[in-house]
């Protein structure tokens, strides 16, 4: 998505308006992109096990398929994110955007740390989309 930026710091210099209406078109076409392939990823989410990791069964089958699916909303989420994150850059917002990794990471530790006990490794899963939430959510 690298043109994105230089379209974008483009229209600002003739319209900020402009600019915010491209930004919500590409952050609404980015959305439901994703979301389309995740959910057609959620539902196949099995039958890619049979390419990714061929050699699981019984239980490991169980938690991939439940860990993917989990992680399906993350990259929706991420897709958000992704274009909110240029615009931070586009707006010179660089501590914004230079927070987005170590969210993410301490997202994914958290779920871990507090939620590991609860839910195994889901928990980490579920810090992962939460990471990416808070992404968006610093945006």
């Amino acid at each position: 998505m690298g043109p994105f930026l230089p379209l974008f710091v483009g229209l600002q210099g003739e319209s900020a308006d402009r600019a915010r209406d491209f930004a919500r078109t590409v952050l609404t076409l980015a959305v439901i992109a994703m979301a389309v392939a995740m959910a057609i990823m959620f539902v196949f989410a099995d039958q890619t096990l049979a390419i990714v990791a061929p050699g699981f069964s019984g239980a490991q089958r169980s938690d991939y398929v439940g860990l993917f699916r989990v992680l399906c909303f993350s990259q929706v989420i991420f897709a958000a994110s992704w274009v909110l994150g240029e615009v931070l850059v586009a707006e010179r917002r660089f501590i914004a955007y230079g927070l987005a990794e170590p969210l993410y990471y301490g997202g994914i530790s958290a779920g871990a740390l507090l939620l590991g006990s609860w839910l195994g490794i889901y928990g980490a899963a579920v810090g992962a989309v939460v990471g990416r939430w808070l992404i968006w959510a610093s945006a």
